[in-house]
């Protein structure tokens, strides 16, 4: 695995746009653990193909637009119930599409048939939510009645009796959402840098025995820092300040090993040391039309 150091010298925020480029407001608690942000900014130039006598024309016609690419990563990392969803949930939300489901925990199971779940009062629970009981997760196939769920597997434990944890499932949608993303160091006369209008095209999940890793990259339509910063970028009258720092500390969620099921009985397969699940979204943004969207 990468070796990484932690740092309170540098800290990430991410927020969900409402117009596309146009940079969303970061508050405490848009911050995230990552690590580390890189970014790329190529130039774009337009070949040309017309002659000078025998040869090529060698010159350039002039430069197109930047395209901004980026990469971030972080762990899977415990959380307290308040609030449910991770730190980084707006960058999973941008990258999904859907909106985080919050599954609440200590619904009772009365009963536990193979794959059918009974529980002593309204579950709340629809199609592909995540479902938790002790140390095993499982997703609803789907919810015959308000007290009863068909999940995607059985529990390989009894689980009679005991009480549902706490979930949150973020489902695909059609429509993608674009993020901001903060990246402000110290001291505070430090290159800080915002990314407007992300898209996230590609994510990456390490399951392995040491941590489980989560990596996002894709597109940004504008970069602005501190130094060059002028008003109207990204929709902003002034380059935003970091937030007031508060205490900010977790704990990555140490590695396991975990269970495969196949197949439409399904059949479980003993034991998977590491895993690799990539999600792409095929994101291409417009950089080759004329004039300009933002």
């Amino acid at each position: 695995m990468a070796c990484y150091i932690a740092s309170g010298k540098n800290r990430n925020y991410a927020a969900l746009e409402t117009d596309f480029g146009t940079a969303a407001a970061a508050t405490p608690a848009h911050r995230f653990t990552s690590l580390g942000l890189r970014i790329a900014v190529d130039q774009e130039r337009a070949r040309r193909r017309d002659k000078t006598g025998t040869r090529t024309y060698q010159g350039l016609s002039g430069e197109l637009r930047k395209r901004i690419r980026f990469e971030i990563g972080t762990y899977l990392y415990q959380r307290a119930d308040n609030p449910p969803t991770p730190r980084y949930g707006a960058i999973l939300e941008a990258c999904l599409g859907g909106a985080a489901i919050v599954a609440p925990s200590g619904i009772p199971v009365t009963s536990a048939v193979e794959k059918i779940l009974s529980f002593g009062r309204e579950h709340g629970l629809s199609f592909g939510t995540a479902m938790a009981v002790g140390a095993e997760i499982r997703f609803v196939e789907s919810a015959p009645t308000a007290s009863t769920v068909i999940l995607n597997a059985p529990f390989t434990a009894p689980i009679a009796g005991m009480q549902t944890g706490g979930s949150v499932s973020y489902p695909l949608a059609a429509d993608l959402k674009s993020v901001t993303l903060y990246d402000h160091w110290t001291p505070a006369n430090a290159v800080q840098r915002v990314l407007a209008g992300c898209a996230v095209d590609e994510l990456r999940i390490e399951l392995n025995g040491d941590y489980h890793e989560l990596t996002f990259k894709g597109e940004a339509a504008r970069l602005i820092d501190n130094r060059t910063f002028t008003e109207g970028e990204a929709g902003l009258t002034a380059f935003p300040l970091e937030p007031a720092l508060e205490g900010h500390l977790e704990s990555p969620i140490p590695g396991h090993l975990g269970q495969a099921w196949f197949g439409a009985g399904p059949e479980m397969l003993h034991t998977i040391k590491r895993a690799r699940v990539v999600l792409r979204n095929n994101v291409d943004l417009r950089f080759n039309d004329f004039g300009s969207i933002y």
